[in-house]
């Protein structure tokens, strides 16, 4: 399942409302890598940023 089927699959279950799910911002994923000396997977900041 890719992120966007995930963030449906939230949304078409009531999960969550469209509004609610609100993707992290590319400078914010660069922040928490320098923060905490780590590289993140690239399918996982697909996942934060959808």
């Amino acid at each position: 399942m890719t992120p966007g089927e995930f963030k449906i699959a939230i949304i078409e279950n009531e999960l969550a409302t469209a509004d609610e799910l609100i993707g992290a911002a590319p400078s914010d994923i660069i922040n928490l890598e320098k923060s905490f000396s780590v590289q993140l997977p690239d399918s996982y900041k697909s996942f934060l940023l959808c």
